[in-house]
């Protein structure tokens, strides 16, 4: 990065191109053990460049007219966030097309620190989003929802939240401070109450039995309480009974 750091004027001398090449190595010897985003862009703004996992871009522009497209978010827009210092922005949940692959449904971090030249893009797909939540152990009905703390809906599944759902449904909330959102579940009430039926159960079986030692118990001690009455008066009787003889 030593040779190209200096250049300030938006635009990568030829010559510097094969830096791009040790500059994506190296990003890829960082994100390898991870294994987690689709793709991860590195975007020099001094020279407006970019670095992807697999190909280099000097003009920027050429990464997305040739290499990534996304349906709801223009060029100009993502060039923007890019350039963008202080800034940790989302991209909602949408079609996104990398290289060759068809498009797939994705989520993208931009992440450009205030003091920094370089900004990081991550793209993730929404299955694997799905799985660092745990949502394939959730019940069917369930419903996702993360949203921005400027209020932008950034992902919805499997689709948006019925309004009817609230009625029948327990909602869980998180919030996520660094990356300004939040992330709210949906799960049927009725999950729970098959979660909790075999402790209840349990509980009832145990109140039973608890009950018919209880009474069992109770019954033995009030026998043997008034045995030695019960003995006295009859011997009592038997005097009475003697005497009058």
């Amino acid at each position: 990065y030593d040779y190209i750091k200096s250049a300030q004027d938006g635009q990568l001398d030829i010559k510097y191109y094969p830096v791009l090449n040790y500059l994506r190595k190296a990003l890829n010897n960082q994100i390898y053990l991870r294994e987690s985003s689709e793709t991860c862009l590195l975007y020099i703004s001094g020279c407006n460049s970019i670095v992807a996992n697999d190909k280099n871009f000097p003009v920027a522009e050429d990464c997305f007219s040739q290499y990534l497209t996304f349906s709801e978010t223009g060029s100009e827009t993502l060039l923007g966030y890019l350039r963008d210092r202080d800034v940790v922005m989302l991209l909602p949940m949408q079609p996104t097309k990398i290289g060759t692959k068809g498009y797939e449904r994705c989520m993208s971090l931009i992440i450009h620190p205030r003091e920094s030249p370089i900004a990081v893009m991550s793209i993730y797909s929404e299955e694997t989003i799905l799985n660092a939540l745990g949502f394939s152990h959730l019940p069917e009905g369930t419903y996702l929802q993360m949203t921005a703390d400027d209020g932008r809906i950034l992902c919805q599944y499997p689709q948006a939240v019925p309004k009817e759902t609230e009625e029948h449904c327990y909602k869980l909330e998180s919030s996520m401070t660094d990356l300004e959102m939040s992330v709210s579940l949906w799960i049927p009430k009725a999950y729970f109450s098959q979660l909790l039926r075999p402790v209840r159960l349990t509980g009832l079986t145990s109140l039973f039995i608890v009950t018919i030692l209880g009474v069992a118990l109770s019954f033995f001690l009030s026998k043997a309480s008034v045995r030695p009455l019960h003995q006295l008066i009859t011997s009592h009787d038997v005097d009475q009974i003697e005497e009058s003889h």
